[in-house]
């Protein structure tokens, strides 16, 4: 599939996951997305210090978080990149962070975009 093809958010799958009711929703998703934004942070330190095993760990923590409510493009990357580090003997982590922040972003959105509670 294309990663064009793929929804920055997949809202059946988070509700899904965290249940249909708007209010659960609004209860328990900042855990997950507090989760994700530090794994994230955990890869761009360990992506800018060079270490490639840490990076790995963050980044399939990272694609897990966000593949659980259903943040399918970011989680897509995030395995892909994974899959890299595993495969590739020497990727160049750094360039592989604005990639995600830039996927970060678009997943803030959505997320605001979504109509829940006042108070999530």
């Amino acid at each position: 599939m294309n990663p064009a093809d793929t929804p920055v958010l997949d809202t059946a799958m988070l509700r899904e996951t965290l249940g249909p009711d708007p209010e659960d929703v609004a209860m328990m998703l900042p855990g997950f997305v507090e989760a994700a934004s530090r794994q994230l942070g955990e890869f761009e330190e360990a992506a800018h210090s060079g270490d490639r095993d840490a990076a790995r760990q963050a980044v399939h923590r990272l694609g897990s978080s966000l593949g659980f409510i259903g943040a399918c493009r970011l989680s897509d990357q995030a395995r892909d990149l994974e899959r890299e580090l595993l495969d590739r003997p020497d990727p160049d982590l750094v360039a592989r962070v604005q990639p995600l922040r830039d996927g970060w972003e678009a997943l803030q959105q959505a997320l605001e975009e979504l109509e829940l509670p006042a108070g999530s």
